[in-house]
């Protein structure tokens, strides 16, 4: 059985997002996805949330290379290692969304609704902000 990943990648991106979403999230902070580097198979994994639908794809380090500038040029992204969160002590979330999605794979619990919220969550839970956008890091 392979170990599930401990260092992951949280992407945050602007965006369209449908009423009543846009009234609830901010500029910056309207969809988030995540990835990380598998070196048993030296891709890169990346899931997204997205119009209803979950998307999972390996990429190569090209294809990465594209979104980690992407996110350093028009978004955010930070780093966490899973270990560090606290641990889950039940189970339940229903994934419908971006967050909830990042909040399963990752294990995280609590009332966390939006991309800047689970931005923020994951600064207190000890991620390191890689990338973030003029005043998108005082959260």
């Amino acid at each position: 059985m392979v170990e599930p990943p401990s260092r992951w990648f949280v992407g945050f991106v602007d965006g369209d997002v449908p009423r009543p979403w846009h009234w609830l999230t901010r500029p910056g902070f309207r969809h988030c996805f995540c990835f990380y580097y598998m070196p048993e198979r030296d891709c890169w994994w990346f899931f997204e949330w997205s119009s209803y639908r979950l998307h999972i794809e390996a990429l190569s380090g090209e294809q990465i290379d594209a979104i980690f500038y992407m996110l350093r040029t028009e978004g955010a992204c930070i780093e966490i290692n899973s270990q560090e969160l606290p641990p889950v002590t039940k189970h339940g979330t229903i994934p419908i969304y971006c967050v909830s999605w990042i909040k399963q794979l990752l294990g995280l619990r609590g009332f966390i609704l939006t991309p800047y919220q689970l931005f923020c969550a994951l600064k207190r839970y000890g991620g390191t902000v890689i990338y973030a956008q003029e005043g998108q890091n005082n959260g």
